[in-house]
């Protein structure tokens, strides 16, 4: 199954990842923020800054939030596609979430479950970052790189779980995950 309400029959928690308990992983995530932008700051100067005005620099914000809110309803869209479970939508005060606790997805599906924003809207901003005209390309360049630092905690979830069996489940708590194997056998003891 995609999903399942709960954790499927034989199965543990092997990893449990609250980044509002975990600050060396809360802090790994912001430091990532930052490292993933880095290579995207050298194409800055292949755009035309002449043209860039105050009344377009004033839009990058308003337009990194929306996309934000785009990017937790893709999230959404497939937490919902895979489980037909309700979508909660939170703000936690430093990030913004779209999870459905209780519901684990196994692996394969949580890769696209948490890869999805990230691919779509990071390729529609570097199109527009290529074809659209001054100013507003620039504008959807910088606003791409806000993106990408916010896809950090996503790419972050997505190494996290490579390691693990293709039959792992993943529950996304909002704040958090919870990675779920197969249990392992117990030995049998003789009482010999």
């Amino acid at each position: 199954m995609k999903s399942y309400p709960g954790i499927p029959d034989g199965y543990e928690l092997k990893y449990n990842l609250d980044l509002l308990k975990n600050r060396s992983a809360f802090l790994i995530l912001n430091v990532l923020s930052i490292v993933v932008i880095i290579p995207f700051l050298f194409g800055i100067a292949l755009f035309d800054f002449g043209s860039l005005d105050t009344f377009t620099v004033f839009f990058i914000l308003p337009l990194f939030l929306v996309v934000i809110i785009i990017h937790e309803w893709i999230h959404g869209f497939f937490f919902h596609r895979y489980s037909g479970a309700k979508v909660k939508y939170q703000f936690h005060g430093w990030a913004f979430s779209a999870s459905t606790p209780g519901i684990v997805y196994l692996k394969k599906y949580y890769y696209i479950i948490g890869l999805a924003p990230a691919v779509i809207l990071n390729l529609l901003l570097i199109i527009g970052s290529v074809f659209l005209p001054a100013p507003y390309d620039l504008l959807s360049y910088f606003v791409l790189i806000c993106h990408v630092s916010g896809c950090a905690g996503d790419f972050y979830v997505t190494f996290s779980i490579l390691k693990y069996p293709k039959e792992t489940y993943i529950e996304d708590t909002g704040t958090g995950m919870k990675f779920y194997v197969k249990s392992e056998p117990q030995p049998f003891e003789s009482f010999d």
